[in-house]
């Protein structure tokens, strides 16, 4: 990179793709649960498709795949028609 070049690459770790249904239990304000499914993952996240309004940045879920249970931030989320992006931290 050249000196004033703007870099918008900030992962710090490998991500590999990955599949299969990963399930999400939303406690706040009223605990509801949300599918989705895995298409990459790293050692300390991952992301994941689904048509949850309620998986916003912050929000804290427990989380459960065939390979992973546990909990986990959403970092971020796009949205791509009726279909929404997020990434999640594993914590």
């Amino acid at each position: 990179m050249t000196p004033g070049e703007i870099s918008v690459e900030r992962r710090k770790e490998g991500r590999q793709p990955a599949s299969g249904w990963v399930e999400f239990l939303i406690d706040e304000p009223a605990p509801s649960l949300a599918m989705g499914e895995l298409f990459e993952r790293s050692a300390h996240g991952f992301r994941a498709t689904h048509d949850s309004n309620r998986l916003v940045p912050g929000a804290e879920v427990a989380f459960r795949c065939e390979s992973r249970v546990g909990r986990a931030r959403v970092m971020w989320t796009q949205i791509h028609g009726a279909r929404r992006v997020s990434g999640f931290l594993v914590l």
